[in-house]
């Protein structure tokens, strides 16, 4: 058992190893390029570089953030009137790190339904608030795509014949493809109750049965009564219409805010032949081509597809770029959301005890 574990954490601090030196690899490269990195910029071309436009890529970022608590509430609200947008901003803070942390970003929502829970907010009434938010912000992101390969189907064919681009456009098709499948799964075990019950009541069988949690015997009951009220808070919230399309609408701006960052390093870096449009629909392809790859943050792949649908934008200064959007969307946001994760250091003792036991 011992060995085990000690293979477990092994594995576990190794992948974490990997990720940090991709990431610190990453950057020395983008601050020491000879020609376009952030060093030789500074050094050689710093008054090119507008903080006005830049601060407007990190007003953007946070806006977004703004944007994410103010939905989160919304949803939170139905059950809990006097729900604050303050504690609304932790929820989002800590989903944002742990989502920024973990592989595929599977660590954010149940951090977040976790916290909650332990400020008396109900578990599946929680879950099923995420599930739609999820639901939403997967149907935004799909329609931006669709919207992208339209208004840019000119470029997009033109991409499908470049024998260069075959890599990244296959990363594109299978990502676009996960988030349709992704949205039509949600969407059946969120209205499918009968489904929801015999998929799960078989997967608690098969956990029950081979032991593969401890202390998992006999809680078939209570996750079969969170489901109920998972579909109940489902049916509540979907009786709502001011609600659904509150949420569609701010989290259409909210992606926007998210696609439109690019622009402002663009304009940042003295660039101005590309219009906004451009950027927006050549962010939602590198969202949905980097979106396949499990890494947190998915670190490389969204630096390799920056570089490629950006490179006719940004031209000699694409390395300064990505660096510049990477510590806006997603260095600079780790460290801003780090000290919001104390909030969940009550589960990381909890899964200590348990391996203890």
């Amino acid at each position: 058992m011992k060995e085990k574990l000690k293979k477990r954490i092994s594995g576990k601090l190794f992948f974490n190893f990997f990720v940090v030196a991709l990431s610190v690899g990453m950057i020395t490269y983008f601050c020491c390029a000879p020609n376009g990195g952030l060093i030789d910029i500074l050094l050689i071309r710093r008054s090119q570089i507008s903080l006005w436009w830049l601060s407007g890529a990190v007003f953007f970022q946070l806006f977004n953030m703004v944007i994410d608590a103010f939905v989160t509430k919304e949803f939170i609200s139905q059950k809990y009137p006097h729900y604050s947008f303050i504690e609304a901003v932790k929820v989002v803070m800590i989903g944002t790190f742990f989502s920024h942390t973990t592989p595929g970003a599977s660590g954010g929502q149940p951090m977040q339904i976790y916290y909650l829970s332990k400020r008396s907010v109900d578990v599946g009434f929680a879950s099923s608030a995420f599930i739609q938010k999820f639901l939403v912000y997967q149907i935004c992101g799909t329609l931006y795509g669709i919207f992208a390969i339209i208004v840019k189907y000119d470029v997009f064919r033109t991409l499908l014949n470049d024998g260069n681009f075959k890599f990244y456009i296959l990363f594109l098709v299978v990502g676009f493809g996960l988030q349709f499948l992704t949205t039509a799964c949600v969407l059946l075990v969120s209205f499918n109750t009968t489904l929801t019950h015999k998929i799960m009541n078989a997967i608690i069988r098969f956990i029950d049965r081979f032991r593969i949690f401890r202390r998992f015997h006999g809680k078939a009951e209570t996750i079969n009564e969170q489901l109920d009220i998972f579909h109940d808070s489902n049916v509540a919230l979907y009786k709502n219409p001011l609600l659904v399309a509150k949420s569609y609408f701010c989290i259409i701006i909210q992606l926007g805010c998210i696609l439109i960052i690019p622009y402002f390093v663009y304009r940042s870096l003295g660039l101005s032949s590309a219009s906004p449009l451009d950027i927006i629909c050549a962010q939602s392809f590198v969202n949905l081509s980097s979106s396949t790859v499990p890494l947190p943050g998915a670190a490389g792949a969204a630096e390799l597809g920056f570089s490629a649908f950006f490179n006719q934008y940004f031209g000699g200064t694409l390395i300064t770029a990505i660096l510049l959007w990477r510590l806006i969307t997603y260095y600079g946001t780790i460290a801003i959301t780090a000290p919001f994760s104390y909030l969940s250091k009550d589960r990381e003792k909890e899964i200590k005890n348990i391996e203890r036991s």
